[in-house]
């Protein structure tokens, strides 16, 4: 139960081998406008210097806790910060991910306001590599989420699933409502929050939407879930077993059963197009079968799904052997890129061209302005 000096908000980040980035992500939660927040920290069982860094940010500011585990993953991480955490309002943050300084307080303000169980915002993609950042859409479909503030899943229910996605650092609860539903992260290697998240989108009876970006998610490293996916490759699908048993549980499978399917079905594709080792995709090959009767994706007819690229690509993997699907991923994947450079080529000429056509010597300006000054006169 929250009192009157509980933190406003607890940020919750567990860590492994996160050296590279965890000063960064620590601190942009340090540097919160809303100050009166705590930072609970979990090693979990980091061989690199991770254990010191984090030791030196709890040395330099009391707001930072740091609990120590076994190697566990994020889901034991997560619910090990939840069992001592003391703020009013909940947030998760990745090893390697940014808050923007205004995050805690544009949310907990919206919550406040709303008097909601949850808010989610907008959120941005840092490409590791390249530096550029980029909308992540996938998180926030504003097209899909009713007018009307706050809402629940039964003001859409055929788009819960497939509007916030299921992370959880775009997120922000109130933690009396996890705390009287119980919600804990299964503890998976992979797609641990499935369950969380999704199920507290279900159980909330109110849900604020922030439409600004306020969280920086970093791609195209080697830190984080999805860039070491392999070693784990059958965990999303016990993540979405568990939320259907959930869903059942709660007597809602049928009415949101089209969210849930369409969801199902990005997981399983997105998991076979981006597994990085063969034995990974051969494992997770094997259990389409197995998967198709958990599922029954075929029993629906091409416009229940959302993403028909994704759904015709899905029966041409039921009804091709492996090798057949993996030349043709690769035959269009080559045509992709042609494409690409195609396009590429043609916008390097085009601004050459354009390029060529405004170059101008500073005189060369002068007397094209004279002249116009001349026609207006």
């Amino acid at each position: 139960m929250e009192t009157s000096s509980s933190p406003r908000a607890s940020v919750i980040i567990p860590a492994f081998n996160a050296s590279d980035h965890i000063l960064e992500s620590v601190t942009s939660g340090l540097r919160q406008t809303e100050a009166h927040i705590e930072i609970i920290c979990i090693d979990d069982g980091s061989t690199d210097n991770t254990t010191e860094l984090l030791a030196h940010l709890a040395a330099t500011d009391a707001r930072v806790k740091v609990l120590q585990q076994k190697n566990g993953g994020g889901g034991r991480a997560r619910n090990n910060a939840l069992e001592i955490a003391q703020g009013e309002y909940l947030f998760f943050l990745d090893a390697d991910d940014l808050f923007d300084t205004n995050m805690v307080e544009r949310m907990t303000s919206a919550l406040d306001e709303s008097k909601a169980d949850m808010a989610v915002c907008r959120a941005r993609t840092l490409n590791d590599i390249t530096g550029l950042e980029n909308p992540a859409d996938w998180v926030f479909r504003r097209a899909r989420i009713p007018q009307q503030q706050p809402f629940n899943w039964r003001d859409m229910p055929h788009g819960i699933f497939n509007t916030f996605a299921n992370v959880p650092w775009n997120k922000a609860f109130r933690r009396s409502f996890v705390e009287s539903h119980h919600l804990r992260f299964q503890e998976l290697r992979r797609t641990n929050d499935c369950l969380f998240v999704c199920s507290a989108l279900i159980l909330a009876q109110s849900i604020v939407s922030v439409d600004e970006e306020l969280v920086t998610y970093r791609v195209g490293g080697s830190t984080n879930c999805q860039a070491t996916n392999d070693t784990s490759s059958l965990d999303f699908l016990a993540a979405f077993i568990a939320l259907k048993a959930f869903l059942q549980q709660q007597g809602l499978l049928a009415q949101i059963e089209r969210s849930f399917t369409n969801h199902a079905l990005d997981a399983v594709m997105y998991n076979l197009h981006t597994l990085k080792s063969y034995g990974a995709f051969s494992e997770v090959y094997d259990k389409l079968p197995a998967i198709e009767s958990e599922f029954h994706f075929l029993d629906h007819p091409d416009d229940f799904y959302y993403d028909q690229e994704q759904w015709f690509d899905y029966k041409a993997l039921r009804s091709l052997s492996q090798s057949e699907w993996l030349f043709n991923l690769g035959r269009h994947r080559h045509n992709d890129i042609v494409r690409l450079d195609n396009d590429l080529s043609v916008t390097h000429r085009d601004f050459a061209i354009v390029q060529a056509k405004y170059r101008r010597t500073p005189l060369q300006l002068a007397k094209r302005a004279f002249r116009r000054i001349a026609r207006s006169s």
